[in-house]
């Protein structure tokens, strides 16, 4: 099968439909609804559902990753930060496959690159009023370039002037807070739309071309190209408004092997405040949200009538004992037991 292009220059063009398409066209699950200027046959998939799964080439305008990815970032940064960033609507549209019917999903990330997941979070959210989070994970490597400068220069590894250039604190981090705030990091707003348009065939119902056959009047559809939004819930967001978000950055070491007797639980200890706070999304600030390790703390927090008044929610350690007076006071606000798992005593079984 094969349709006539417009006759040009006393040659007539001949765009040849793929063997696949003929078959689909041929079934009736694909239908030809009309021609463009050129005389081109326009070919509607829009009643077809694939029985199989889709491959990993997208032909998407807006999954450019050189548009809606380096562009978009050198917009934010200001410059070039970061070698080949992801299109945030190739992000957003597989996230939306996935959680689009679940606004209150948690999506971790343990490879954060430049941040385009958080990003792409974040605008699911503000397109439906979703309460998505995210957690992105990254070390703050630098680059190997940088590594050269910076070792020339006598820095290492944990000193400030090399810190400063890592991916965490150089790329993902500000590109968080300037998406979230609504602002390039010089403080300028940012400009336009979260929407994309791009060309695609409509109807032009001006142009429709009517013909004779066998007597009767047949009407044929004409498409001219024109601009359309891809993203038309997008399209009102602006990019200067922000979002309605907040981000907490978590800063930590690699805890280095010990020997056989060593009790993981001793710095995991340490840092339950964190895990809590990661877990819950909240900030323990201990006036509002309360961790209880020991008696001391109960009587701190709660006996104090001034500071109990602040609480909303407290995290207790299972390993204390209350009496029933002590327990129907604590159960006036939300409260919680620290997870037995944060302690870490199970991780020793499992070699840490």
């Amino acid at each position: 099968m094969f349709f006539f292009g417009k006759l040009k220059d006393g040659k007539m063009g001949i765009n040849y439909a793929p063997r696949g398409v003929q078959k689909k066209i041929e079934s009736g699950e694909f239908t030809i609804s009309g021609y463009n200027e050129n005389g081109e046959a326009i070919i509607d998939d829009s009643n077809y559902t694939a029985s199989y799964i889709p491959g990993n080439q997208w032909a998407i305008s807006s999954h450019n990753a050189t548009e809606y990815g380096t562009k978009l970032l050198a917009n934010i940064l200001g410059e070039s930060r970061f070698p080949f960033p992801k299109s945030l609507y190739a992000v957003h549209d597989v996230l939306n496959f996935f959680v689009s019917n679940k606004p209150n999903a948690i999506i971790v990330d343990f490879f954060a690159g430049s941040g385009t997941t958080l990003h792409a979070v974040n605008l699911l959210n503000a397109e439906d009023n979703g309460n998505r989070k995210c957690i992105l994970v990254t070390n703050n490597e630098v680059s190997e370039r940088e590594a050269t400068m910076l070792k020339k220069g006598g820095y290492k590894p944990g000193d400030p002037e090399w810190e400063k250039l890592g991916i965490a604190q150089y790329v993902t981090l500000p590109r968080t807070l300037c998406s979230i705030e609504g602002k390039d990091l010089y403080g300028n707003k940012l400009l336009g739309n979260y929407g994309v348009e791009t060309e695609n065939y409509v109807e032009d119902n001006k142009d429709m071309v009517i013909s004779k056959k066998n007597g009767k009047e047949v009407k044929t559809k004409i498409y001219t190209k024109q601009k359309v939004q891809l993203y038309p819930l997008l399209e009102k967001i602006k990019k200067s408004d922000g979002f309605k978000a907040n981000v907490k950055y978590y800063k930590c070491e690699w805890t280095p092997r010990k020997p056989e007797d060593y009790l993981l639980s001793n710095i995991l200890l340490l840092h339950i405040k964190e895990m809590i706070e990661l877990q819950n999304f909240i900030e323990i600030d201990n006036i509002r949200n309360v961790i209880i390790f020991n008696k001391d703390d109960y009587k701190k927090y709660i006996l104090d009538e001034e500071k109990f008044k602040e609480v909303e929610s407290i995290w207790i350690n299972q390993n204390i004992i209350f009496t029933s007076k002590e327990l129907q006071r604590l159960s006036k606000k939300n409260c919680k037991y620290i997870p037995k798992e944060f302690f870490g005593q199970e991780l020793k079984e499992a070699a840490e």
